[in-house]
């Protein structure tokens, strides 16, 4: 995945975001993420706190969306 890119998370249904960076580590990749739209399932959700929009993830927290 790219700077750029759309993708969803393999976790959490409807959670829609951003690549917004990313960087690699001797593990492997790791994407920031600018969630656009997030689930209620997702961690930290409390209803009228407002939730955390950016995240470091790794490639198997997130997949590409076909925006097409």
């Amino acid at each position: 995945m790219n700077v750029g890119d759309f993708i969803q998370s393999s976790a959490f249904v409807e959670q829609n975001g951003i690549v917004i960076e990313v960087e690699r580590d001797a593990d492997g990749p790791w994407y920031q993420v600018m969630w656009l739209k997030v689930n209620k399932g997702y961690f930290g959700y409390k209803g009228s706190r407002p939730l955390p929009r950016k995240e470091w993830v790794r490639g198997h927290e997130i997949e590409a969306r076909d925006i097409s």
